[in-house]
């Protein structure tokens, strides 16, 4: 790994809570689609729903056995009460209650199997009662049912309470009619007579043990719950767009954090520029000459600022400015920077060494042509291509070319453009005519700023790494793919070329851009109006 890299370390106070919200943020369409459609289906889908209505009765449940205590037959095993109420709701629950139920409702259009569906039958747990609830599209036919339901588990619970006696006494009466008198067996006829008085008096005794208390009067409409169903479609579209949107980020490749960017290469942050506005974009315009007292510019005095202490105790005269993939912005800030840099008073000199794409000559409303590429070519020489830019904090009124005539603070900024390629742009930058221009440059300026084509793009420009005493790379959030951090890192690890840092433009696009550009020298007409309104507030 190579030794020239500057690692300034950068600290990362990204929280899990705060990593989730930059999701959602970054994701709100997503989110905001599941957040709108779900809820909005659920309502529609509920609006459309058949109304249901409900109805309850209750059944009484008693555990004691006066037939058996009276004949002494009862039974002295303790038996959990809530395992008793708990086997009489199933009994409830059986089709032969289904089926005495809507035959003595006298209803036909619903089967066994669906009046079970609709109801159900429950124990309560602090009490001897069964609720008995029967839901149904019909208030009416709700309450009948439920009532109707309660009165037949009653009836079959008795017939099931007093089975054993009857069938007992009709083997006695069975046994007498056998015998045909007295007289034929006077001690089986007393006997099975005995038993039958005996089994008469049970079955007179024997009551059910379930009896309904309380008939269902009335039926409330249950359903359709347009809004609770549309609260539950809202809480789950919460939960189903946070995990789309997160499926979403997973897919993504792009790098979203400066720390990301700062990890990925092994390099430290030396500046961020925010975005020029739409109009400077499309004008071909650089905020440093447009807009001096913009944030903006302000951002780019503080990255020549930087860039002084990145040179402290090195000789760095020559700073190769380059980018990963093309759309970065690393010509406007090689630009600015250029601008901010003169106007520090240094000498400096703007090569455009794009000669794929050349944008320099655009921002200081220079020729194109001619440029490095007809001094390659020797048709002219560095001096009839090198044009002088006016720096001063005066707004401009035309193009940039000026005189050779040093600023107040005894900067000048010289702008070399890149001409015409008519052969490869390869061989050109490769080649050592290009080499010995850059030489000159060297000796005649404090600082010569090289604009190049992108690193992942182009392989003459790790190349021209080797000419440079240092490399200034330029990135931009949500444009480079963690991919190009991989393939970047290994470039500049593989370079000899001191690495200063990287740039961050676009960085208003960020988590915490608006603090970072916010502080701006304000107007005397802006103080008055803030005054103004603190008196009047």
């Amino acid at each position: 790994m190579s030794s020239n890299v500057i690692r300034p370390a950068m600290s990362n106070d990204h929280s899990p809570l705060r990593h989730f919200l930059d999701v959602l943020l970054r994701r709100k369409f997503i989110l905001l689609q599941a957040v709108v459609l779900m809820p909005v289906v659920a309502v529609l889908a509920s609006m459309q729903q058949s109304p249901t209505y409900e109805a309850r009765a209750e059944v009484l449940l008693q555990n004691q056995d006066l037939a058996g205590s009276l004949s002494g037959t009862g039974s002295s095993v303790f038996t959990d009460p809530s395992r008793i109420a708990e086997t009489q709701a199933r009994i409830a629950s059986t089709p032969e209650v289904a089926a005495r139920t809507l035959a003595a409702a006298n209803v036909t259009d619903i089967t066994t199997e669906q009046l079970l569906d609709q109801a159900s039958v429950t124990a309560d747990p602090a009490a001897d009662l069964l609720d008995i609830v029967v839901t149904d599209g019909s208030g009416e036919r709700a309450t009948l049912l439920a009532t109707e339901f309660g009165r037949q588990f009653s009836k079959y619970k008795q017939e099931l309470d007093t089975a054993a006696v009857d069938g007992a006494l009709r083997e006695a009466r069975a046994g007498i009619a056998e015998i045909g008198g007295r007289e034929n067996n006077p001690v089986l006829f007393d006997r099975l007579t005995a038993s039958e008085q005996q089994l008469k008096t049970l079955r007179s005794l024997q009551t059910s043990n379930a009896f309904l208390i309380r008939p269902a009067d009335s039926a409330t409409q249950t359903g359709p719950r347009v809004f609770r169903n549309g609260i539950l479609a809202l809480m789950l579209a919460l939960l189903v767009g946070s995990a789309l949107a997160f499926g979403a980020e997973s897919l993504d490749t792009r790098v979203r954090r400066p720390e990301d960017i700062s990890d990925g290469l092994g390099i430290g942050m030396i500046g961020r520029l925010p975005s020029p506005s739409r109009r400077m974009s499309a004008n071909d315009e650089i905020v440093s000459l447009e807009d001096p007292m913009n944030p903006g510019a302000e951002a780019a005095r503080l990255l020549a600022t930087n860039l002084e202490f990145a040179r402290q105790g090195k000789a760095v005269s020559t700073v190769l400015v380059t980018s990963g993939v093309e759309g970065e912005g690393k010509s406007t800030t090689a630009a600015n920077l250029a601008v901010a840099v003169a106007r520090q008073g240094r000498r400096v000199a703007l090569i455009d060494l794009d000669l794929r794409r050349p944008k320099v000559d655009d921002f200081f409303d220079l020729p194109q042509s001619p440029g490095v590429v007809d001094i390659v070519m020797g048709r002219c020489s560095l001096d009839d291509v090198t044009y002088t830019v006016d720096i001063s904090l005066a707004p401009r009124q035309g193009p940039a070319i000026m005189n050779r005539v040093e600023t107040s603070s005894g900067g000048i900024l010289d702008v070399v453009t890149a001409g015409d390629a008519q052969m490869l742009a390869s061989d050109i930058i490769m080649g050592e005519a290009l080499h010995a221009v850059l030489l000159d440059l060297r000796e005649a300026y404090d600082l010569v700023i090289v604009d190049s084509a992108p690193l992942l793009r182009v392989a003459d420009t790790l190349a021209l790494t080797s000419r440079m005493d240092a490399v200034m790379l330029v990135t931009r959030l949500n444009k480079l793919r963690r991919s190009n951090i991989r393939d970047l890192r290994r470039l500049i690890d593989s370079t000899p070329t001191r690495v200063l840092g990287f740039v961050l433009t676009g960085a208003d696009s960020s988590d915490d851009a608006g603090s970072y550009y916010a502080y701006a020298a304000d107007t005397p007409k802006q103080r008055r109006l803030g005054r103004k309104t603190a008196a009047r507030s």
